[in-house]
C-alpha cells in the first residue's frame, strides 16, 4: 500500500483523480445534451457524452506525467508504467460511462473515444512530456469537431472524425485498440533501464 501511496504521489495521481471525478460529473450532467455550436454553427448535432473523453483523454496524460526520470531509477518501471496507464485508462472509462445513466448514450462509442483520447494524450505526454498532454488530444478533437462534423458541407460525419459517431465498427476497435497499444508500450518502454524518449519531463 505505501508502494501505490509513493507511486501516486511521484505522478500527477491526486490531478488526475480529481479531474476524472469532475469528468464524472460532467458526464451526468450532459449525459442527454448536444453541441449544435462551436464557434460556429455546426451543420449536424453532436451528443456531448461523445466529447467528454476528450476532457478525460487530457486527465490521463496529465495523470501519467511526473517528476520523477524514469531513466534514472534504480529499478525497471516497465510492468508498473503498463498498469499505471492501464488503471487511468479503466477509471476514465468509468468516469466517461456515467453518461449512459438514464440516458440515450451507450458504453462502447464513450469506452472507444476513452481509447482513442487516451491513446493519443499518453503519445503526447511520452514524447513532450506531462505539460503537453493536451495536445494531440485536443488537436484531433478540435478537428473533428470543425472539420469531420462539417464534411463537404452536409448532415454527414466524415468517416475519420468517427469519433463523433454514436456507433462502433470493428475497423475503429482495430484502430484505437492499436494505438492504445503502441502508446502505452512506449510510454512503458521509457521506464526500461537507457529508453530516453522524451527530454523534457514533467
Amino acid at each position: 500500500m505505501t508502494t501505490i501511496r509513493a507511486w501516486v504521489s511521484v505522478h500527477r495521481g491526486r490531478e488526475a483523480a480529481g479531474g476524472l471525478a469532475a469528468a464524472a460529473l460532467i458526464a451526468l450532467a450532459s449525459r442527454t445534451a448536444t453541441l449544435d455550436s462551436f464557434a460556429i454553427e455546426l451543420t449536424q448535432s453532436i451528443q456531448m457524452p461523445l466529447l467528454v473523453p476528450l476532457i478525460i483523454g487530457c486527465v490521463i496524460g496529465i495523470g501519467l506525467s511526473s517528476d520523477m526520470d524514469p531513466v534514472h531509477a534504480t529499478r525497471n518501471l516497465f510492468l508498473p508504467r503498463l498498469l499505471w496507464t492501464t488503471t487511468l485508462l479503466t477509471a476514465g472509462t468509468t468516469a466517461a460511462a456515467c453518461a449512459t445513466i438514464n440516458s440515450p448514450a451507450h458504453l462502447a462509442p464513450l469506452t472507444r473515444n476513452v481509447l482513442l483520447f487516451g491513446a493519443l494524450a499518453t503519445a503526447s505526454t511520452t514524447a513532450l512530456g506531462g505539460t503537453a498532454a493536451w495536445t494531440a488530444p485536443l488537436t484531433f478533437g478540435l478537428a473533428c469537431i470543425f472539420l469531420g462534423a462539417n464534411a463537404y458541407n452536409n448532415h454527414h460525419t466524415a468517416a475519420w472524425a468517427f469519433a463523433l459517431t454514436d456507433t462502433t465498427t470493428p475497423h475503429q476497435w482495430l484502430l484505437v485498440t492499436t494505438l492504445v497499444a503502441a502508446s502505452t508500450s512506449l510510454y512503458a518502454w521509457r521506464g526500461y533501464h537507457g529508453i530516453r524518449l522524451a527530454t523534457n519531463w514533467r
